[in-house]
């Protein structure tokens, strides 16, 4: 199997830029308003306010564009590497399988690790919904169940996998 690499939509990640930076100017002009018109201070604190949350979605946004999420399919593992985190491998072999899970508006590929392994109790929220992990997957220009459909197919070596019942969470729902 080739090795592939999936990267986040850098126009999606555009146009949270878009929305931090406008965010960020309406606030630096609330900071502005006169005195006369907010005697209290209110516009001005809450400008003071957006500016801080703006201004840090707005870095984060720029990071991530300059770093964006991507997914890397080798012959062996899933390699995930995230804007603000290190790298990590996910073996083919120790998840049991891949699915979309979560609603239209925050879509996500929730897998299951080999019971065998022991590695599902050690994950976070392990079976508490019905899976062991999430990966995010609502900057990829890709749909989620193309998506989760390409990881079962590296996972099981590019063999179709056995069609099995899928949790309740499963379809993307709107």
């Amino acid at each position: 199997m080739q090795e592939r690499v999936i990267v986040a939509s850098r126009g999606i990640i555009l146009l949270h830029i878009a929305g931090a930076a406008a965010g960020l100017i309406a606030s630096a002009f609330a900071t502005q308003v006169p005195i006369s018109l907010s005697p209290n201070g209110r516009a001005q604190l809450g400008g003071a306010a957006g500016v801080l949350l703006f201004g840090g979605a707005l870095a984060a946004s720029v990071v991530r564009f300059v770093r964006p999420y991507r997914l890397t399919l080798t012959q062996n593992a899933l390699v995930v590497e995230r804007s603000f985190q290190q790298q990590r491998r996910i073996a083919w072999e120790d998840v049991d399988r891949f699915y979309v899970e979560a609603d239209a508006k925050a879509p996500a590929i929730g897998f299951q690790y080999v019971r065998a392994m022991g590695l599902s109790s050690l994950a976070l929220g392990s079976g508490a919904y019905g899976r062991d992990e999430v990966l995010p997957v609502g900057e990829f220009a890709m749909a989620p169940h193309d998506l989760a459909a390409l990881l079962n197919e590296c996972r099981t070596g590019g063999v179709a996998p056995v069609p099995t019942a899928e949790p309740a969470s499963d379809p993307i729902v709107s």
